[in-house]
């Protein structure tokens, strides 16, 4: 709520910040850490605000804070008013500081944290993908392929993301391997690789079916 009022945008509380908060407050409950947080905001220097009002510098500073808190320190124009006569004054919000709002940044920022961990999942698998791309048409070949890099990893990252790792190379190896007169005419490109692969996935399942039919 107070980043809200002081940036006009809502924090991001990844894991870390979580667990620093939960410390505190377990340390210092609700009350006293809501204005503890007030005072953070209120007394920040250039180099606090730059970086966003960070949650691990406000837990570096709460020593700086708590002699702040005890002599009930605010700027001039707030010392000696009570929050009703603040929020009257238009100074601040009547919104509530509560532990909801803190668990909700918290998950908020755990899903983001996971969500970054999974798409660098899936760039690390994209890019050991173009890799084997790589090591395949040149043992077709002879010769490196020419490839466009950001692209060809944009176009790689959607078949990886639909079809896991594993069976992105199977029907890497499929696509190369082929013969058809098509895509040898098209340098077996990657883009090309994206848009047959449900021509490709249907190669595989008829593989699949012959391979059972012998046994």
């Amino acid at each position: 709520k107070l980043f809200a009022e002081e940036t006009g945008e809502k924090p991001r509380i990844n894991s870390k910040d979580g667990k620093l908060l939960k410390n505190i407050l377990a340390e210092y409950g609700l009350d006293k850490t809501s204005r503890l947080l007030e005072l953070y905001f209120e007394n920040a220097d250039q180099y606090t605000k730059d970086r966003g009002y960070p949650i691990g510098l406000f837990s570096h500073q709460l020593n700086s804070l708590l002699a702040l808190l005890a002599k009930d320190h605010r700027p001039r124009l707030q010392q000696n008013m009570t929050r009703k006569e603040q929020v009257e004054a238009g100074l601040i919000k009547d919104e509530p500081f509560d532990l909801n709002t803190i668990r909700a940044w918290y998950a908020e920022g755990e899903e983001k944290d996971r969500q970054q961990e999974q798409g660098d999942s899936v760039q690390g698998e994209a890019e050991e993908c173009l890799e084997y791309y790589d090591a395949q048409f040149e043992k077709k070949t002879g010769g490196k392929p020419s490839r466009d890099g950001s692209k060809d990893l944009k176009e790689i990252k959607k078949v990886v993301e639909g079809r896991g790792l594993q069976e992105t190379k199977e029907l890497l190896g499929l696509f190369i391997k082929s013969d058809n007169e098509y895509y040898r005419k098209r340098g077996y490109a990657i883009e090309l690789f994206v848009s047959e692969i449900n021509a490709l996935l249907a190669s595989k399942s008829r593989r699949m079916d012959r391979m059972i039919i012998h046994e």
